[in-house]
């Protein structure tokens, strides 16, 4: 489930014994996670031996990604607990990269197009929760890094640098992009890079 998000747990349940359930029976949470259930739901029905009854508790995933289970119990009308039920739900990741900015030292070249040209690429990663950002870098040049990781402890921005030396430069346009392979799948850029030659 999404952080937050809101469900309702429902549960069908027998009479298997010899007493009638009354209207003054309650379904109470006993332990647990209760996830914004009610503490207490009232029957409001008799439930005669070998009948069943559905009871709906409407709930609230937690915000924190996490494995969450809630256990409900009946209670007759002396307050006698019996007969127990739960809920589990996971709680998924909001781990995600929510922007990428990329930047080149030097961001274009003027000059001598003879000798090799190297620039620095920076891309600040901003990452929404704790987790492993994978990423590759890809250029003009048909250049694809191998599988590369930053590790988030929270929230935040990391930088990772890119060296690129371009052997033979040519007077064009080069780009560099990056792609974030997890968790977004996604690739970012391209930062473009002009070169002029000069004689």
């Amino acid at each position: 489930m999404d952080p937050g998000e809101e469900f309702t747990k429902s549960w069908r349940i027998k009479n298997v014994g010899t007493c009638t359930w009354n209207p003054n029976y309650s379904f109470v949470f006993y332990s647990g996670d209760r996830m914004s259930g009610a503490k207490t739901t009232d029957l409001d029905e008799y439930v005669e031996p070998g009948e069943t009854i559905d009871i709906l508790v409407d709930m609230e995933a937690p915000s924190d990604p996490d494995t969450y289970t809630g256990y409900w119990k009946l209670q007759d009308d002396d307050g006698n607990n019996f007969f127990q039920v739960y809920v589990t739900i996971k709680v998924k990741s909001t781990f995600a990269v929510t922007s990428v900015h990329l930047d080149a030292d030097p961001s274009s070249s003027t000059g001598d197009c003879l000798a090799p040209i190297s620039f620095s690429i920076d891309a600040d990663i901003t990452s929404s929760a704790a987790g492993k950002v994978t990423y590759q870098w890809k250029n003009s040049e048909g250049y694809t890094s191998d599988l590369l990781s930053v590790k988030f402890d929270d929230d935040g921005t990391k930088t990772v640098t890119y060296d690129w030396t371009i052997d033979t430069p040519e007077e064009k346009t080069y780009w560099v992009k990056i792609y974030i392979d997890n968790p977004n799948h996604q690739t970012f850029g391209p930062l473009n890079i002009v070169v002029d030659c000069t004689p």
